[in-house]
């Protein structure tokens, strides 16, 4: 009888990105195919751009996120 050790799955994840200052950052997680999007919290202005960060998997299976960091 063969004996198989238990498989455990990580999932790979993304570095978290920070925040501006005067924002927030709403993310469920960070792993590979998940988005974090910005909130400003200062009255009167908003977050430019304002599209998501997209965690993405380079070939080698480093991770990265796709897209402009807000300012």
């Amino acid at each position: 009888m063969k004996v198989y050790p238990s498989l455990a799955f990580v999932a790979k994840t993304c570095d978290g990105p920070g925040h501006p200052p005067g924002s927030e950052q709403i993310a469920l997680s960070y792993e590979i195919g998940q988005s974090v999007t910005f909130n400003c919290t200062r009255p009167g202005y908003s977050i430019m751009p304002p599209n998501p960060l997209v965690c993405r998997a380079h070939d080698n299976g480093t991770c990265y996120w796709d897209g402009d960091f807000p300012s």
